[in-house]
């Protein structure tokens, strides 16, 4: 397979014909090199020795095969050692612990300045009255049509309790036909839900139709 053989001879004025035999001495000649006795080749080994490995596989697996058709064995156990890299951190238990410690003060100091955010400092109720108070608009921001409600909250403490602003109510509305009394409803041409001051008779505030948008 690799048997190769390469002439090379005077033929006078035709110069130093050469003349190869084979499939090394035709695929291993340097074309780049100079004719007659200048001519190289390249070496040929690495490609000889593959071949050689390739026909050992094909003659292995041959082999192999005739052994499965005969019944033979041709499992075989073989031994190797493999390695692997891998990426280790250590950890130091004191170095960690100062480091939880120092990232919890932050926090925890933090936390302490809302202790008691759900004291209001005060005694209170859920009452409607308290509830408007503690929303009334500020001074000149009222509604022309809530006027009665707005000016008594306004005259009122921010912090006065539902009595205190009972007390109040009664005293704006002095001047009423009847005693005053707070109504949540629509106020007379203000096209809104508004808490304002009534009497009994009514026409201040009223209820909802339905189908109004307020």
């Amino acid at each position: 397979m690799f048997d190769s053989k390469s002439h090379l001879m005077f033929a006078g004025g035709a110069g130093w014909p050469m003349q190869n035999d084979g499939l090394l001495a035709n695929t291993y000649r340097s074309l780049d090199s100079a004719a007659g006795c200048g001519a190289t080749f390249d070496d040929p080994m690495d490609d000889i020795i593959n071949s050689y490995r390739e026909i050992a596989l094909r003659m292995s697996v041959e082999e192999a095969a005739n052994m499965a058709r005969e019944g033979k064995q041709i499992s075989q156990n073989i031994e190797f050692a493999s390695e692997l890299v891998t990426v280790q951190y250590g950890l130091s238990v004191p170095n960690l612990a100062v480091a939880v410690v120092v990232s919890l003060i932050g926090p925890i100091a933090t936390l302490g300045l809302f202790w008691g955010w759900w004291r209001l400092g005060r005694p209170f109720s859920m009452s409607p009255l308290e509830i408007a108070n503690a929303f009334k608009p500020a001074a000149g921001e009222q509604h022309p049509q809530a006027e009665p409600v707005s000016i008594i909250l306004s005259m009122a403490n921010g912090n006065a309790t539902a009595d205190e602003l009972v007390k109040e109510i009664k005293r704006g509305g002095q001047g009423m036909p009847s005693d005053p009394r707070v109504q949540y409803g629509v106020v007379a041409g203000a096209e809104c839900l508004l808490m304002a001051v009534t009497t009994s008779q009514g026409g201040v505030v009223r209820l909802p139709r339905s189908g109004e948008r307020l």
